[in-house]
């Protein structure tokens, strides 16, 4: 009967020992986890559950890594997510999360070789004037890694740039996982001060002059169409 007790101990104490290296990691694809404040929302409705031990998110604001404290309820996951719209496209086990699960980056990432793209700020002050293009369209695309609609945008502006060679994109990217530090550093105080939102776009013709200024990234587009009708 001792020896039993003594066993007995002994296994608690192994399953004791090795439950805490053991546990699981979930990755999530998430559709419609496009907004700035996603990070924030997401660790709201995650965090209090009680089989969760951390939660982070990729550089690009569509994909969760869920560091498991315990067997994980996956209907609790999705109902969590969906009380904030989210639905998840792919639900994964894995050993560990992602190597740039909550890295910063920035939305112009593996698009900018081959094409007349530069990031002239990272969030510190810069000369718009000081980075005009001669003869070609300047496409100055505000943006920062926390913010979803930007990755978009940088897609949607590198295939545009693929097809008109006389568009060039000057990239301020504001350098930050915290939406409220973004806003803070001097490039956003210097030129975001009445903008109500980012990706934000400024668009100079061929002369320098601005003939575009919002977040509304296709009608900057068709206005550049025009004017280059009205060029040829």
């Amino acid at each position: 009967m001792r020896v039993q007790r003594i066993l007995l101990t002994v296994v608690i104490a192994l399953l004791l020992d090795i439950g805490p290296a053991h546990a699981e990691v979930i990755t999530l694809d998430v559709e419609g986890m496009t907004c700035a404040g996603c990070r924030d929302k997401v660790q709201k409705v995650l965090g209090p559950l009680e089989f969760v031990q951390t939660v982070v998110t990729s550089d690009s604001a569509k994909e969760i890594c869920i560091r498991l404290s315990g067997a994980h309820d996956r209907g609790a996951i999705e109902s969590a997510l969906s009380s904030l719209g989210y639905s998840i496209g792919a639900f994964n086990v894995a050993p560990s999360c992602p190597a740039d699960a909550g890295e910063t980056t920035d939305p112009w990432k593996g698009k900018i070789e081959g094409r007349d793209v530069a990031i002239i700020s990272t969030g510190e002050a810069v000369d718009l004037t000081a980075h005009m293009v001669p003869g070609k369209f300047t496409f100055i695309d505000f943006g920062a890694p926390w913010c979803g609609p930007c990755y978009e945008a940088a897609d949607r502006l590198a295939l545009y740039l693929d097809k008109h060679s006389d568009v060039a994109v000057r990239v301020v990217n504001l350098e930050s996982k915290d939406i409220t530090e973004s806003y803070a550093l001097p490039a956003a105080q210097q030129h975001l001060q009445y903008a109500p939102g980012i990706p934000w776009f400024q668009v100079y013709g061929p002369k320098g002059n601005r003939i575009y200024q919002g977040l509304d990234l296709e009608k900057a587009l068709k206005l550049i169409g025009k004017k280059r009708a009205k060029i040829r």
